[in-house]
């Protein structure tokens, strides 16, 4: 793309990164890389059409090949693997985590070298790099 097709789409960048956040509710948000979208309208711009548009048609142009670029990520979140019901795992996971780990603390022991009474052993693994615990009192 010429130096100059691309200085004059770059003026572009905030204004559609502003117009993609807008656009996203919460759950979105946090998922979906307006950015990237934003770059690879710029990239599409530059490369398939910026300068055959009439000047007064060319932000209008500009906003709708945007707007097909975020539905399209939209679209390819919703159907990737990345689901909610996998998200809800890796949080139960953390939240069993988390539940072993209060145990520990809760038994008073300074070390988890020693043995913890109703949260089982607690153990140092290998090189004493890491610390496994197992507790008797979690629920699933």
């Amino acid at each position: 793309m010429p130096r100059e097709t691309a200085l004059e789409l770059e003026k572009y960048r905030e204004y559609l990164g502003l117009l993609g956040r807008m656009q996203l509710d919460d759950q979105l948000a946090g998922k979906v890389d307006v950015s990237g979208v934003v770059q690879l309208t710029l990239f599409e711009a530059g490369k398939n059409g910026w300068k055959e548009q009439a000047e007064d048609k060319r932000l209008s142009w500009l906003r709708r090949v945007f707007a097909n670029n975020l539905l399209d990520e939209i679209r390819r979140f919703r159907t990737q693997a990345r689901d909610v019901e996998r998200e809800r795992s890796i949080e139960q996971t953390l939240e069993k985590s988390a539940d072993r780990l209060n145990c520990w603390l809760a038994s008073g022991y300074s070390t988890p070298s020693q043995t913890s009474g109703p949260c089982g052993r607690a153990t140092e693994t290998g090189n004493g790099a890491g610390i496994s615990l197992s507790c008797s009192t979690t629920s699933d």
